[in-house]
């Protein structure tokens, strides 16, 4: 699934309007290496953010507090391999749209929420 967020956080963290990502099942997630992590938390949200060590990028999120994201990853789409990416993503949701940039158009057929 194909998810935009264009919550605060999501945007400090990508240095951009939103963050473009895949929701998949953690066990069928793999990361190699040794990356980090930072925590924050939104309300009863926790959200455990995990980058590289080495260069600082945003690999993945793990979300916990929001029962539609129990048992899965949020991985950022520009980090995975060609063709599992950016490539073939198709958006099906969009994630806090009030916060949405005025420039930022929706996407077309997605779900959009004002929340998470």
């Amino acid at each position: 699934m194909g998810v935009l967020c264009h919550c605060t956080e999501c945007r400090k963290m990508t240095s951009s309007a939103f963050s473009t990502n895949v929701v998949i099942p953690v066990s069928e997630y793999t990361i190699h290496g040794s990356p980090k992590n930072y925590t924050f938390t939104r309300g009863d949200e926790k959200h455990i953010t995990s980058f590289c060590g080495e260069c600082g990028t945003t690999i993945s999120k793990i979300v916990e507090g929001i029962d539609k994201f129990k048992g899965l990853v949020v991985v950022q789409a520009g980090t995975l391999n060609e063709g599992e990416g950016l490539d073939n993503l198709k958006v099906d949701t969009e994630l806090y749209v009030k916060n949405r940039a005025d420039w930022v158009k929706q996407i077309d057929g997605a779900t959009q929420v004002d929340t998470a």
